[in-house]
């Protein structure tokens, strides 16, 4: 054991301060995290409407478009046609209304067209509706893409929308066996899987509360599970501005909070300005 510390240790090393993971496309929460670590689970949970998605998309944009790296995104809220159109908005800059409503000038329709280039052109494969509504068919959906693709990087949206395998048992169980095999499935397959989950009400019932460990819906055992676990908050009612994320679990870092800027016209999160 101590043989493979060192090496690892050396391989770090030889990295000369270059990331060990996968990047989230974000400065701070990458120095804090060094990546997403293959063969690890990381939970980001949020509040409906906050922003979890778009984060996923952020990250996917990140780790696919500018680093290549094979992504699988699996989305059990979305269509992958939705995702898309999300993902065109954000490496785009074109506002989410005008890809809607198809009111775009010359400009609109050449930033459009180029980022669709962008996303056609990248390793990233997409999975929707029906066919990954259990946890079943989504490791085996996870499987046959590390097994095709050489993914990397799992994205899933979100965990608990996924059905256990054992029917119409307790929630809790049910989230329990999903979380399990979301972090078994990491480890075998030597993939980084980001899920994202719902946080319980708890933090809303105290206004401008930093979410904790015990907000996390449903199952304790998802922080049980998880090698890292993500906090995100922003003010909903707010189109655009200062967003949080607590790093409020990591087995081999520590925890604190990382800033980003959030730009609602764009469903997109950035690191915040120099400035900032």
């Amino acid at each position: 054991v101590v043989g493979r510390f060192i090496d690892s240790t050396q391989e770090r090393f030889n990295r000369k301060g270059k990331l060990s993971g996968i990047t989230s496309g974000f400065f701070h929460l990458d120095q804090k995290t060094d990546g997403f670590q293959l063969g690890e689970l990381t939970i980001i949970a949020a509040r409906p409407s906050i922003g979890k998605t778009a984060i996923a998309i952020a990250i996917a944009n990140a780790a696919c478009i500018t680093e290549r790296v094979p992504t699988l995104f699996v989305s059990l809220e979305m269509s992958d046609e939705s995702i898309v159109r999300r993902m065109v908005s954000s490496v785009g800059s074109v506002p989410m209304q005008s890809i809607k409503t198809g009111d775009m000038d010359q400009g609109g329709m050449k930033a459009m067209s180029s980022a669709s280039a962008k996303i056609a052109n990248s390793p990233i494969h997409f999975v929707s509706g029906s066919s990954v509504s259990n946890i079943a068919s989504v490791t085996a959906v996870i499987r046959r893409a590390v097994r095709k693709w050489k993914v990397q990087l799992v994205l899933v949206d979100y965990l608990q929308k996924i059905h256990g395998s054992r029917g119409a048992e307790k929630k809790t169980y049910e989230i329990a066996e999903v979380s399990g095999k979301l972090k078994a499935v990491a480890t075998d397959t030597k993939t980084a899987i980001v899920a994202l989950a719902q946080l319980n009400r708890e933090n809303e019932k105290d206004k401008g509360r930093i979410p904790k460990l015990t907000d996390l819906a449903d199952s304790g055992q998802i922080e049980r599970d998880a090698d890292l676990v993500l906090l995100l908050n922003r003010d909903r009612n707010e189109p655009r501005g200062e967003a949080v994320i607590a790093i409020a679990k990591q087995r081999d870092g520590e925890c604190g909070l990382v800033n980003l800027w959030y730009e609602g016209q764009y469903c997109r999160f950035t690191d915040p300005s120099p400035s900032y």
